[in-house]
């Protein structure tokens, strides 16, 4: 039966009215606390109940409460789980541990906590604080390998990881944590397979989420046979970690066998560093190199051994490791050159002005190609001479050794146009008239004509006109501009003047004259600009008009479009509805994204969308304007993205949107 509270006060009042005091400290201490407590506890167990008393009657001073236990009731602990030796368990202790004696409540004070603790102390002897081998020795309950002689050899490593993470050589890593796995060479330990690993590796403890910190996501291994578990000692991973970075052990569950999960260190650098990057990218692509269909808008010139192309993966930057790939500058420009000689192709790269980016095979005539860099090697930027090379295919003298000639004085002529000569058609001369014979034989004087023209008179006066009342203001005037002065050109939409087109001018527009180049000073290179048809006469009025809405730049000709569409005009619609709300925010933009844009895609489950799919995306998503480059940057290149069927394209609204 249970004691009367009333009466239970009574004796709690009689008890406090005569305390008792510690001979050693001449006062009410922590000991006499904890001695006062000794009826009203048991273990069943003598030997147990005078360790567990001997401790607390040790503990006299507050300092030394730490050092005191006590006995713990098996209710008083909630959650419990047990690690698979047996040996082990895991709690949550309700009442907490003792801090010190409350005097005002005549009870312990205790730590209150929502934190999970072993009934042991968390601290480690060795360190008296909570270290790395605390954290994984925590964690040994959450995975096994299957092999006792692989677990503790893992779980031995990471115990001896107190202040040194590195120390840590080894984790049992799931083999569905490891992707792309692909057969790359066979050496002494049998077949040699590269993968990405989804995690990465350990670098130390985030007490915020109370987890391992990891780097490099998604990053290459090697995987290669562990023969026998056995083997698994100190010094077998001391060997391997000459040569590699091991992470790691895994299994392959088709074959059962255990696999180390290593990388390779290069000799050199003692390292993983860009070269061994490159290393693992080899089984990806064979003997190169850029395969051809990476390139497009391919233009070749008359000789048939220069080209021009833009090639859409674009020139390796660096490395990237969150993404674990090389980040490349997409849609670059590149020249073409095809290589005359295979056996000097090193001579080749050596002589060319361009930067060389690397090498591709023409697939119709099985060329190979130099795949170059706009810019000039020398200047390490486009000079004059780029601009003249990029002219090349627009002329000829009809004869070899005069063309050499004169590209010759044009390559040299990097920041000097001084001695530069050009190929002038005879038709851009006129008032042709002999004046006197020398020592090369008869000389004329002539008109040299450096003009325009749009081939039709009206237009050709309009512009003119325009151009002429420009006295002090060059935006009132237009010039003619050449259709090959636009690219990238896109239909976007149809209005009253019929379809509009987006382009890229390269040039910019006409902004001050250059008095020391004599000629047009322009701002806004490669800007971007919209093309409508002109099916009206053109009068000042109509100029006007136009203005009001529109900065009006000029006139071209030969529109010739590469236009993206879904096929679907719903979708094209609601696509370019997203674009044009977005003012000033793209977060809530949609855009069209060619299929060949994604890889990696495999089926992943089923939804209710229907089949769901993983891929990579190369381009990643568009952020923000790019006033240079005249095109949105793009964040997160190579990223993963699911993909799901959209069963009706009548079923894509702005609410449908916001839903998903």
């Amino acid at each position: 039966m249970s004691m009367n509270p009333f009466i239970k006060v009574i004796k709690k009042l009689i008890k406090s009215s005569h305390v008792k005091k510690c001979n050693k400290c001449n006062y009410t201490c922590n000991a006499i606390h904890f001695q006062q407590n000794f009826e009203n506890w048991t273990s069943g167990n003598n030997n147990i109940d005078k360790f567990i008393q001997h401790t607390q009657l040790m503990a006299h001073k507050n300092s030394e409460i730490s050092n005191a236990l006590e006995w713990i009731p098996y209710d008083r602990l909630d959650d419990i789980v047990k690690n698979k030796f047996g040996n082990v368990y895991k709690a949550n202790w309700i009442n907490g541990n003792i801090k010190h004696w409350d005097d005002k409540n005549q009870n312990w004070k205790r730590e209150e906590t929502d934190n999970y603790m072993i009934v042991m102390n968390y601290d480690c002897k060795m360190c008296d604080s909570i270290c790395n081998t605390i954290h994984f020795q925590h964690k040994f309950i959450d995975w096994t390998s299957g092999n006792n002689d692989i677990d503790k050899f893992i779980q031995d490593t990471q115990l001896s990881a107190h202040d040194d993470i590195d120390k840590a050589l080894l984790e049992w890593i799931p083999y569905d944590r490891l992707y792309n796995i692909k057969y790359i060479a066979e050496d002494e330990f049998g077949k040699v397979y590269r993968a990405n690993w989804i995690d990465g590796y350990i670098t130390n403890w985030d007490s915020k989420n109370q987890n391992w910190k990891r780097e490099d996501y998604n990053m290459f291994v090697n995987l290669k046979n562990l023969n026998n578990s056995k083997n698994v000692t100190i010094e077998f991973t001391n060997k391997i970690k000459i040569k590699y970075e091991f992470y790691g052990i895994t299994q392959d569950p088709e074959t059962n066998n255990y696999m180390m999960v290593l990388n390779k260190k290069c000799k050199k650098c003692d390292s993983i560093c860009n070269t061994i990057n490159f290393q693992h990218k080899f089984i990806d692509w064979t003997s190169e190199w850029i395969p051809y269909d990476r390139l497009n808008d391919i233009a070749k010139n008359k000789f048939g051994n220069v080209y021009k192309a833009n090639w859409i993966d674009g020139n390796i930057s660096y490395w990237d490791d969150n993404n674990q790939n090389l980040k490349r500058d997409h849609n670059r420009l590149v020249n073409l050159k095809r290589v005359n000689n295979l056996k000097n192709i090193t001579i080749e790269f050596e002589n060319e002005i361009n930067i060389p980016f690397g090498i591709t095979q023409d697939p119709e005539t099985d060329n190979y190609m130099i795949v170059m860099n706009y810019d000039c090697k020398k200047c390490d930027s486009i000079c004059n001479t780029i601009h003249f090379q990029h002219k090349f295919i627009d002329w000829t003298s009809g004869y070899n050794d005069i063309d050499k000639f004169i590209q010759d004085t044009q390559l040299s002529s990097h920041n000097d146009l001084k001695d530069v000569l050009e190929w002038i058609p005879y038709d851009r001369l006129y008032n042709i008239k002999y004046i006197a014979e020398d020592e090369f034989g008869k000389v004329y004087r002539a008109n040299w004509i450096d003009d325009w023209t749009s081939g039709n008179n009206d237009i050709d006066k309009f512009i003119q006109d325009t151009q002429l009342s420009a006295h002090d203001n060059t935006g009132k005037a237009l010039e003619w501009i050449p259709n090959n002065r636009l690219y990238d050109i896109k239909y976007i939409a149809k209005d009253k003047f019929g379809k509009v087109y987006r382009a890229n001018w390269i040039d910019g527009y006409i902004s001050e004259w250059d008095y020391k180049k004599q000629n047009w000073k322009r701002e806004g290179r490669n800007m971007i600009v919209n093309l409508k048809s002109l099916n009206t006469t053109l009068t000042l009025k109509f100029t006007n008009k136009i203005k009001i809405k529109y900065e009006f730049y000029g006139i071209t000709q030969d529109l010739e479009t590469k236009n993206w569409t879904s096929g679907n005009d719903d979708i094209d619609k609601f696509i370019q509805d997203t674009q044009l709300s977005s003012h000033k925010d793209v977060k809530e933009v949609l855009e069209c994204i060619p299929y060949d844009r994604f890889y990696n895609i495999e089926y992943i489950a089923k939804g209710g969308f229907g089949k769901v799919y993983r891929a990579n995306w190369i381009d990643g998503y568009m952020t923000n304007w790019n006033n240079e480059h005249q095109n949105r940057k793009r964040y997160n290149e190579n990223m993963l993205v699911a993909l799901k069927s959209l069963d009706n394209s009548k079923n894509v609204t702005l609410e449908f949107i916001n839903e998903v």
